[in-house]
C-alpha cells in the first residue's frame, strides 16, 4: 500500500475518476480487486524518470525454495537455448509435495532429433542453474509451433499448467 522507490518493483495499483466502481453483480469479485477506490491491477512494474514500465503478472511470480523468479526471465535462457526468436518456452511451477514448489520448462524444439534434443536440453539446464541455482524439475518439448498462444500471441503459463498436470501437453 506505500509507494516504492523509483526502480524498485512492486504491484501496480491505480486511483482515479476512471476506475471502475465494482463487478456487477459479483462483491466477492470486487472486494478480491477494489480496496475503496484503490485497484489492485495484478500487474508489476516499477517508475523510473516518471514512467511506468510493466514487468509482468503478479500472479505468474514463481516461488521457487524462497526465491522470487519470474517466468520470463527463466523463459528467455530456453529460448536463447532453442534458437532465439524461433522457437518459445513457457515455465510454470508445480507442487511437489515434501520439496515445495519446482520449475517445470515447456519449449518448442527446433529439432526432433533426440542427440541435438539431449545437446540443448543439458544447456539449458545449465544455464538456468547457473543463473538462478535452481534445478529445472521437468523439461518437455513440443514440436515448434505447438505452444499455446492467446490471439495477442502470450503463452496462457496457466493453462499450459493445467495441460502439464492433465497430461494434455501438445507434445
Amino acid at each position: 500500500g506505500e509507494r516504492l522507490p523509483e526502480g524498485r518493483i512492486g504491484e501496480i495499483k491505480v486511483r482515479g475518476p476512471g476506475v471502475f466502481a465494482g463487478y456487477l453483480n459479483d462483491p466477492e469479485a470486487t472486494a478480491a480487486t477494489l480496496d475503496g477506490d484503490v485497484l489492485s491491477t495484478g500487474d508489476l512494474g516499477f517508475v523510473s524518470g516518471g514512467e511506468l514500465y510493466l514487468t509482468g503478472r503478479l500472479k505468474e511470480i514463481l516461488l521457487v525454495r524462497g526465491q522470487n523468479l519470474m517466468p520470463h526471465e527463466v523463459e528467455s535462457i530456453a529460448e536463447r537455448e532453442i534458437g532465439g526468436g524461433r522457437c518459445r518456452a513457457a515455465c510454470f511451477t508445480v507442487d511437489s509435495g515434501a520439496d515445495g514448489e519446482q520449475v517445470v520448462l515447456v519449449a518448442e524444439a527446433p529439432t526432433l532429433e533426440r542427440e541435438a534434443l539431449a545437446r540443448i536440453e543439458e544447456a539449458i539446464r545449465r544455464q538456468v542453474g547457473n543463473a538462478f541455482g535452481l534445478p529445472i524439475a521437468d523439461l518437455a518439448f513440443v514440436k515448434a509451433g505447438r505452444l499455446p498462444r492467446t490471439t495477442s500471441g502470450k503463452v496462457p503459463r496457466s493453462r499450459l499448467r493445467e495441460d502439464y498436470l492433465t497430461e494434455r501437453v501438445p507434445r
